[in-house]
């Protein structure tokens, strides 16, 4: 039985870091599509979309400088959508029409003061294990 919960779990992390990568990778071709990134190896955020979190960055550099320096930029984006998900959507997604996750990239950027990689944010998933025992 415990043997059954753990790959059941196992499935389930899998299926979650899947998704993260999904919505990364749609954020960065949303950035490009959209002019306000180019995609070079760490990926560019334009100065005019920083701007864009002007009411964020300050508060975004402190967290960065307190807690974010000792995540990896994978745990830094998904802990700066949970503390400022909301202020971003409302202050920076709405109001600039962004939808797919770019303003994850922007505040990541915007906290680092820093060029983002998307490497660093999308993990290594063996695919071949994701749906193991599962027919």
């Amino acid at each position: 039985m415990l043997t059954f919960v753990i790959a059941k779990f196992s499935r389930m992390e899998v299926r979650v870091e899947t998704m993260w990568d999904f919505l990364m990778r749609r954020a960065v071709s949303e950035a490009i599509q959209k002019g306000i990134a180019t995609l070079n190896s760490p990926v560019e955020i334009s100065n005019d979309a920083k701007l864009w979190m002007k009411e964020l960055s300050n508060e975004l550099r402190r967290f960065y400088q307190r807690i974010g320096r000792q995540l990896s930029d994978r745990e830094l984006a998904l802990e700066i959508e949970r503390r400022y998900g909301d202020q971003i959507l409302k202050q920076v997604c709405i109001p600039n029409g962004l939808f797919q996750g770019v303003c994850l990239l922007i505040a990541v950027a915007v906290a680092k003061e820093e060029p983002v990689d998307l490497e660093s944010l999308v993990a290594e998933v063996n695919k071949t294990t994701a749906f193991e025992g599962k027919k």
